[in-house]
């Protein structure tokens, strides 16, 4: 199958899985989506589920097509238009119809390859719909064809939970570049989150970002339960709604589903 890309965009970037599942995060959260998880974040958080995807330049990538089995392991780097020439491929052979999410690691630690990517996608699949995953840190890496994506997902890390410190500025900027026109504000929150921390996150989502929806994500095992406790959360919740218009709470689904 043959993949339009311009001689410009053939950009490589490392990779470190493209799968088929449902997306467990956020207001996207049900969708069966493929998932492009690029390779690499600086960032440690307590929490991260992914901590595979953490290393930069790994020497293979996975491909998997279904919800389940093991996939098929190729080399890195890759360019967009062998990822997205798999995706045709798998997608021809079992009717599906693409949704794909660009994830990571941090994606927007490789924003030239992310370009390359949300170009090929746009030129190859119909009607694709483009949601980006991101750490909301990397402010000085906004991609250049932002307004091509359909959702963009924007953490706010908190430190008592993240473990990360003085983040707050950086979200601030990065929300303050978004152009992106739909999208949310995902905070994930536990039972030692800091309430003042939490306000001041809710305050900055509202200011720059009223229209968006405010993601509360309760922090889970990897068998899905809520380990936040339901006082807690009621606690948030009271928080958020008096601040913010547009709060939700969802969990993450793929751990209650059992799936990646």
């Amino acid at each position: 199958m043959s993949v339009i890309m311009s001689k410009s965009k053939d950009r490589y970037g490392y990779v470190s899985e493209v799968f088929f599942s449902i997306q467990g995060e956020g207001p996207w959260a049900g969708k069966p989506q493929w998932f492009i998880r690029l390779a690499g974040c600086k960032q440690r958080c307590r929490y991260c589920d992914t901590p595979h995807a953490q290393a930069y330049t790994p020497e293979k990538w996975n491909f998997r097509p279904r919800l389940t089995g093991s996939g098929r392991q190729y080399n890195n780097p890759v360019l967009p238009a062998q990822i997205i020439g798999k995706i045709l491929l798998a997608a021809d052979s079992t009717r599906r119809i693409p949704s794909v999410a660009i994830t990571g690691g941090e994606p927007l630690e490789q924003p030239l390859f992310v370009d390359a990517l949300i170009t090929g996608l746009r030129k190859n699949i119909n009607k694709v719909e483009i949601l980006l995953e991101t750490n909301g840190l990397e402010y000085n890496y906004i991609v250049k064809h932002q307004r091509q994506i359909n959702y963009i997902s924007v953490d706010i890390k908190l430190a008592s939970v993240s473990g990360l410190k003085a983040t707050m500025l950086k979200h601030r900027r990065f929300l303050q570049k978004i152009a992106t026109p739909h999208g949310c504000i995902k905070i994930v929150v536990g039972s030692k989150t800091s309430m003042t921390e939490l306000e001041k996150a809710f305050i900055l989502a509202r200011k720059i970002k009223p229209d968006w929806e405010l993601v509360l994500q309760p922090i889970s095992d990897k068998t899905g339960p809520n380990l936040l406790g339901r006082n807690m959360l009621a606690k948030i919740l009271d928080k958020a709604v008096a601040i913010h218009p547009h709060v939700r709470i969802i969990p993450q689904l793929h751990r209650c589903l059992g799936v990646l």
